[in-house]
């Protein structure tokens, strides 16, 4: 099998925060990608092209950069870098993230097991500079489990996904119309499309906690609910009650951030502590 790892680069990253991302996917993992395709979604600063460059250097062949000369946002320039991509299968990745040791051992061996799934997840430790590392959370991780799950929320937490290449060479990209929750878009279409999709039962990456995602989840509120409910159609059809969760979700994104963040803490979270 050969892996691909996918990561888009733009202006507003941290440097420390890429630097230990890409020393997350190569140095520390013990099965080590094909190849890395890195998309630069516009210009960058010179610390991050400092960063860059090094990676280049120490990579040499494994590393290709693409250059986008404008910020296009992460849906088209994940498709541009899809295009370069030359793995069977597609390990996204985000800029800030860490990547644990045997993630790519470990998504490997259960791809090779059931070759039949097309989009393979796991769970995620969240953590930051100022909290630390906060408690575990496991997604489900069955089809039929992810499948219901997808009405709620998305199942699947986006940098650590392993995606079958040819998933994209049947033309299922990230759509470029969405600049918020284009995963969650694409996950709706996959599931849609009757292929399987599962998640490791296990904690595979650490994911920085944005200290404004719930303001920005709040500015989305609107695109999500959009997606959701035509997601929701593509998979139940027309009449199902199941539209009830993105009309929740809408007026819960609507709170005040500081408010929304207390109740997601307080059941929310303890929620998934129990799921793992």
């Amino acid at each position: 099998m050969k892996i691909s790892v996918l990561l888009s680069l733009f202006a507003k990253e941290n440097p420390s925060f890429f630097d230990l991302s890409m020393k997350s996917i190569w140095d520390d993992q013990i099965r080590k990608p094909d190849e890395i395709v890195l998309v630069e979604d516009g210009p960058i600063t010179s610390e991050l092209h400092d960063i860059v460059r090094k990676w280049e250097r120490h990579l040499g062949k494994f590393l290709k950069v693409v250059v986008l000369e404008e910020n296009q946002g992460l849906a088209i320039a994940l498709n541009e870098g899809i295009k370069h991509c030359t793995g069977d299968y597609i390990a996204r990745m985000d800029t800030d993230d860490i990547s644990l040791p045997e993630r790519f051992l470990k998504q490997e061996q259960y791809l090779l097991e059931n070759p039949d799934v097309v989009l393979l997840g796991g769970g995620m430790i969240e953590f930051n500079d100022e909290e630390g590392e906060l408690s575990p959370r496991l997604m489900p991780s069955s089809h039929e489990e992810i499948k219901a799950a997808m009405c709620k929320t998305s199942p699947f937490v986006h940098p650590s996904v392993f995606i079958k290449k040819e998933i994209f060479d049947k033309g299922l990209f990230y759509n470029p119309d969405c600049r918020r929750c284009q995963d969650a878009e694409l996950w709706f279409r996959i599931i849609a499309n009757k292929y399987k999709v599962a998640n490791l039962s296990e904690v595979i990456i650490k994911f920085r906690k944005d200290p404004y995602l719930y303001l920005k989840r709040q500015k989305s509120a609107g695109i999500e609910f959009k997606i959701f409910v035509k997601g929701i159609y593509r998979i139940h059809g027309l009449f199902t009650w199941r539209y009830i969760y993105p009309i929740v979700h809408y007026f819960f994104r609507l709170l005040p951030p500081s408010l929304s963040q207390k109740i997601y803490n307080k059941f929310i979270l303890k929620y998934w502590q129990r799921k793992s």
